[in-house]
């Protein structure tokens, strides 16, 4: 099975999820902090060896008032929190929470915080005591967030989505546009994967962007 590494304050990581789901192919969900991987403190350190740390955070910290709005700590730990507590409702419903909370920061606008991941969690059928249980359970979510967070840093992984196939083969999908139509979603899927395990070994492609 392949894995996926996101984060919710990504838009691509969005339509990655998106695209897989509509084409109903399974995936093991990771999670990969975009703020972590993006602090200051961390600049020019290996991935897997961060001096700044999401899971050493606290919500409301004033320290991390000072950080450049996309640097959103408070954002990312709650989404992340609360999906490791969907996350003990099984695949199927936590994916159907990782969408709806992907919609309603990416399609809504709505701000990352408890009450949007809560609203998440109705729209997703979740049990909502038991999800509201699991979520307060801080240590036990933060350990897991940590060790999802230092598997991703041992791969290398710098952005979201990053897909792992099951040839171990990984990289970090990045598309402007969720294709409209299933032909379009299963060949947009189908080129990441020949391209992944061609022997051309294409390591980027990246679209030039002309002056207007």
């Amino acid at each position: 099975m392949i894995t996926v590494f996101y984060d919710f304050l990504c838009p691509y990581a969005w339509r990655g999820l998106e695209l897989l789901a509509a084409l109903e192919i399974p995936f093991v969900h990771k999670h990969y902090s975009l703020v972590q991987g993006n602090h200051p403190d961390n600049a020019g350190l290996p991935r897997h060896l961060p001096k700044w740390q999401l899971v050493t955070q606290t919500l409301g910290d004033t320290a991390n008032a000072g950080l450049p709005a996309y640097l959103n700590v408070d954002g990312s730990l709650e989404a992340f929190l609360a999906a490791r507590a969907a996350m003990q409702q099984g695949n199927a419903a936590y994916l159907r929470f990782a969408l709806e909370l992907f919609r309603a920061r990416h399609r809504d606008k709505k701000v990352l915080n408890a009450e949007t991941a809560l609203e998440a969690a109705k729209a997703a059928n979740l049990d909502i005591n038991a999800f509201t249980v699991a979520r307060a359970d801080v240590v036990a979510r933060t350990v897991e967030l940590g060790a999802d967070l230092e598997e991703a840093g041992q791969l290398g992984v710098f952005g979201t989505p990053t897909i792992q196939l099951e040839s171990g083969d990984i990289a970090y999908f990045r598309f402007e546009h969720l294709p409209q139509t299933q032909a379009a979603k299963l060949e947009a899927w189908q080129i990441f994967e020949r391209a992944m395990l061609s022997e051309a070994g294409i390591a980027t492609i990246k679209r030039a962007k002309p002056s207007v």
